[in-house]
């Protein structure tokens, strides 16, 4: 079985970032990664800088300016305001759930809880 050395959106472009400002050749980065294939970085490129980049980066390593990696950053902050709503929702569900059981073990005398010190 081989090591997964999958990479994330993040370190794709962090990647990215290194290779288009700096003088590094497109060769060293792979190695430095141990990426696989020598088109890999010119793909990650087309998928997150620009569909047109083939003309922005050509195979003599002429270097395009990258705007800053604030997108990932964004996407996190979304991801993390999405899962806090997630929460606060899990969160009533539960309240509601625990109301639920309180009335029925009260109005109906039906036991749902387990008692505490109870055998097993």
């Amino acid at each position: 079985m081989r090591p997964d050395n999958r990479k994330t959106d993040y370190e794709k472009m962090l990647i990215i970032k290194e290779y288009c400002e700096t003088d590094i050749d497109r060769r060293k980065i792979i190695e430095k990664y141990k990426l696989r294939g020598n088109s890999l970085i010119m793909n990650w490129i087309r998928t997150f800088v620009d569909p047109n980049a083939k003309r922005l980066i050509d195979m003599k390593g002429r270097k395009i300016e990258l705007p800053a990696v604030s997108g990932a950053n964004e996407s996190l902050e979304h991801e993390n305001r999405r899962l806090r709503r997630e929460l606060e929702l899990a969160r009533l569900r539960i309240e509601g759930l625990e109301i639920m059981i309180d009335i029925a073990e009260n109005e109906l005398k039906i036991p749902i809880r387990k008692k505490p010190g109870a055998k097993q």
